[in-house]
């Protein structure tokens, strides 16, 4: 079943930035270089939302569509809404969905501003890792949150087989 679901920035973002450097390190290791990237895009990740580094207007919740959304009953008696979500997406959608998030506030010229050489960095980095992570699945947990809200509790990146 598809799915949109909300999920709190705050609460997620460490293990989304965690999951996009491993992204390109994975990268890294199969012969596409993209250099300090994933630490750049991972930096920048933790930059949202944070106060005093100009992406306080950054949302407090984004919105993921997540196909084979599929929630793990915990107990008969737990409503679904307060159940955990699963969900098996590939990289190149999650990347999609993600560029589509950031990339105005890359664009914004507010980040990097002594550097605009590290933004290209970021965007190119971002669009090297949709198109040469074909094949690459990534399976999420979600943990449901007060107000319907839910956090992204793990982030596994799922390698095929060659």
């Amino acid at each position: 079943m598809r799915e949109n679901v909300e999920v709190g920035w705050h609460a997620s973002k460490s293990n989304l930035a965690h999951f996009f450097r491993s992204v390109c390190e994975g990268l890294n290791h199969n012969g596409v270089d993209l250099g300090q990237s994933g630490m750049l895009i991972e930096g920048f990740i933790y930059d949202l939302g944070h106060n005093g580094r100009g992406f306080d207007d950054f949302p407090r919740a984004i919105t993921l569509e997540l196909p084979d959304a599929s929630r793990l009953k915990t107990g008969d008696s737990v409503e679904p809404e307060k159940q955990e979500l699963e969900a098996e997406i590939s990289v190149s959608d999650l990347l999609e969905q993600f560029k589509a998030l950031i990339f105005p506030y890359l664009q914004s010229n507010r980040y990097y501003t002594q550097a605009p050489s590290s933004l290209d960095s970021i965007m190119r980095a971002i669009e090297v890792m949709k198109e040469h992570s074909s094949g690459w699945r990534t399976k999420v947990l979600l943990h449901p949150q007060y107000g319907g809200k839910y956090e992204v509790k793990s982030i596994m990146l799922i390698y095929p087989l060659s």
